[in-house]
């Protein structure tokens, strides 16, 4: 099983944000945890507290993290996902060029080209299941859980042998 991390970075154009990006990390579900020590241990060995947000905008870096402590924080969680045997999928569009069509439209384009090349890649390079972990999409129609239904959503993963199962294939 493969699971998809996505999320995007430079929605608005800026002196040194030319690009808006809209990528995906691939793993394998057993190396979630790996990473996630991983990055723990770079998080304080970098001066990142635990209500720290740890991004790859070098401009959100929390005050008490100088640039450099930043920077090397980055290079050491690249270095864990090329360990780990990551892979990663992205957009990238340029500020210019996207200027005149809608912010939404821009992220829902990049996260449907995503998650769609990340099907692609199941199917025609893993030959494996996947599951995609969206961070929010931040769109002025955003889902909204309907204020009729109360209680936990409950997921829930069918895999491609399991569909097969139940067609009796």
């Amino acid at each position: 099983m493969r699971v998809l991390l996505a999320d995007e970075t430079n929605r608005e154009p800026g002196a040194r944000a030319k690009f808006f990006v809209y990528g995906g990390l691939i793993l394998k579900v057993d190396d979630l945890s790996v990473l996630d020590e991983r990055i723990a241990s770079i998080r304080e060995a970098t001066g990142y507290q635990p209500q720290d947000d740890l991004k790859f905008d070098t401009r959100a870096r929390p005050a008490t993290v100088d640039r450099d402590a930043a920077t090397e924080a980055k290079r050491q969680v690249l270095t864990a996902c090329r360990d780990l045997d990551a892979e990663f999928i992205d957009y990238v569009a340029l500020h210019d060029i996207i200027k005149n069509s809608d912010p939404d439209d821009q992220l829902l384009f990049a996260a449907n080209t995503v998650i769609s090349q990340f099907n692609i890649y199941l199917q025609h390079v893993a030959h494996d299941d996947g599951i995609c972990i969206v961070d929010n999409l931040p769109v002025k129609a955003s889902w909204r859980r309907p204020p009729h239904l109360v209680g936990p959503i409950d997921a829930v993963s069918v895999s491609g042998r399991d569909r097969q199962a139940r067609a009796g294939v």
